[in-house]
């Protein structure tokens, strides 16, 4: 529970000159270092303490909380306290409550093989048990019996070699709990490939499900036709076609979350009727079929480096993890690492992001016992 992990705590300097806005102070004793984060986190706090809303305008030596500490050893704890953060007008603060180093479990992994990532799993479990990661479990994009999508996918002659690495890893490193997973597209005629195939014969331990195509109507030959979603999800139908796609996914029960579900913001730059409409269908279908979404920390990545005329969202979409938690979806952070210093990249943005908005995550056991 937040109230058992936070206490409060007063620190501030006076910054009159700047433009201010209400902020959260975090001070970590023991790494020393201060972050910021903004201010809705802390009406979910019960701390037995008395909160005084005050306007943006407020002089930044005026207190917004007054915590009782008596019961919360300061040197055990993070100190919390309410400040005005200070910022010039136009400047993006990048807030983070939890450091990155606290993601310990990572399930969305990828290696050399999707022709888009760097290294192989033993560089990338080097790299985890260095950070002092606990869980890595990798989920390379799928190959494909026929092939397709090659230019980001393995081919399906390099299964073995993936499912090898993996099984060397986990060999070679006692220390780091390594899962053997994929994240895939679903293929409705290729369903034994999944279950029978990996899940079966090959004993993976998990799949994810991830829409970087959906289904977009039929060709004149009866056939499926796939739209890629960074290039055609932006209108309303093929939004519509999306979310039938994902919800399409997660009820066939072969995966145990679906990766970045909001990518449609990629190609659609407005939260609307559309974008609402899309994101609630998909998110009431994650809560009844208890299949996790994703909140992805490559996408916070990309935001990060993203050029400032550039008008997508990207992902994570913040109102659609707004509606997430309203709606009671269930959810899992990884860090989608595509290289091995990158497997806590932001991660810690992520899970503040999750604590802000007060969303349920899964239960991660589930996946940490799939071991096979």
């Amino acid at each position: 529970m937040l109230a058992e992990r936070y206490v409060g705590f007063l620190f501030e300097p006076q910054l009159p000159s700047k433009k201010a806005q209400c902020f959260g102070l975090i001070i970590n004793t023991n790494a020393r270092y201060i972050n910021l984060h903004s201010y809705s986190i802390w009406n979910r706090l019960k701390l037995g303490s008395r909160v005084d809303r005050l306007e943006p305008s407020i002089n930044c030596a005026t207190w917004l909380l007054h915590c009782n500490l008596s019961n919360h050893p300061p040197d055990k704890h993070l100190l919390i306290c309410y400040g005005v953060a200070c910022f010039d007008a136009g400047t993006k603060q990048d807030t983070h409550l939890i450091d990155d180093s606290e993601h310990k479990h990572n399930f969305h992994t990828h290696t050399y093989r999707c022709k888009h990532a760097r290294g192989d799993v033993a560089d990338y479990c080097e790299v985890a048990l260095e950070l002092g990661m606990e869980t890595l479990g990798f989920s390379d994009h799928s190959a494909l019996p026929d092939d397709r999508w090659l230019s980001a996918r393995m081919p399906y002659e390099q299964l073995d070699d993936y499912v090898e690495a993996i099984d060397q890893a986990r060999l070679d490193f006692p220390l780091l709990t390594v899962l053997k997973g994929m994240e895939c597209e679903y293929l409705p005629r290729f369903r034994s490939f999944y279950e029978d195939e990996l899940m079966g014969a090959r004993q993976f331990d998990y799949l994810a499900g991830a829409s970087h195509y959906f289904i977009d109507g039929q060709l004149p030959n009866g056939r499926n036709k796939w739209s890629g979603t960074y290039s055609s999800a932006n209108d309303a139908p093929s939004l519509r076609a999306y979310a039938d796609y994902t919800i399409n996914m997660m009820s066939s029960g072969l995966f145990s979350f679906i990766a970045h579900p909001d990518l449609f913001g990629v190609g659609y730059h407005t939260w609307d009727a559309n974008t609402i409409a899309c994101s609630t269908d998909i998110l009431n279908a994650a809560r009844e079929l208890d299949v996790a979404m994703e909140l992805n920390a490559l996408g916070m990545r990309k935001q990060a480096a993203q050029a400032q005329d550039d008008p997508a969202p990207l992902y994570p979409w913040l109102p659609f993890w707004q509606l997430a938690a309203e709606l009671d979806a269930p959810m899992i952070v990884n860090s989608d690492a595509h290289r091995p210093e990158d497997l806590q990249g932001l991660a810690g943005k992520a899970h503040s992001l999750k604590i802000e908005l007060g969303l349920r995550e899964m239960d991660l056991s589930v996946l940490q016992s799939a071991v096979r």
